[in-house]
């Protein structure tokens, strides 16, 4: 038959929890009884700290390859708008339009994609994550402390910003090796 028991002590040193543990282990055995293990609670923190590291450590990953697919995603879409609008930047560029205003044009539209998608994606992730804290709080019979980090979603919207400037290099780059006359002939 196994328990569990928890003991609380007024001094919580490490040399006052180390010789509570023996005495409490020499209690035991008089009496027959085996222990297994035990533990302080700052050995079980320290071992569940550990788990939360790999568990950041994943996610970050996860999110690294999601927002890398999602990078080529918005860097496909930007090159398909600039293929379609090839006369239009013809256009611009035969009226007089700088090589940098071009490319601020497609940086623009692709931040704009971007900035809505991080919109859309605030705007849902918190009610799921409320929803996931309070599930796994009473999945663990206890409730998590869920609170939203104004830090993450701004570090959030400035990465999600980056990546659709970088996006738009490429495709930008291609609206700009197109001549005007080609830029104009293209149906």
């Amino acid at each position: 038959m196994a328990s569990l028991t928890h003991i609380a002590l007024k001094d919580r040193s490490e040399a006052s929890r180390e010789q509570a543990r023996e005495a409490l282990d020499r209690s035991l055995q008089r009496e027959g009884i085996h222990t297994a293990n035990a533990r302080s609670t700052a050995d079980y923190q320290f071992a569940i700290g550990e788990h939360m590291v790999m568990i950041y450590v994943f996610l970050v990953l996860a999110s690294l390859i999601i927002a890398s697919v999602g990078g080529l995603g918005l860097m496909t879409v930007m090159s398909i708008n600039v293929l379609e609008r090839r006369r239009e930047i013809g256009i611009l560029r035969a009226i007089g339009a700088t090589p940098n205003l071009v490319k601020a044009m497609v940086a623009g539209e692709a931040i704009t994609v971007a900035g809505i998608a991080w919109g859309v994606a605030v705007l849902l992730a918190w009610p799921l994550s409320t929803a996931l804290a309070d599930l796994m709080g009473r999945s663990m019979h206890g409730a998590f402390d869920f609170r939203v980090a104004p830090l993450g979603i701004a570090l959030c919207l400035v990465m999600s910003l980056s990546l659709a400037a970088v996006a738009s290099l490429l495709p930008a780059e291609s609206a700009l090796r197109l001549t005007v006359r080609e830029a104009l002939a293209y149906e």
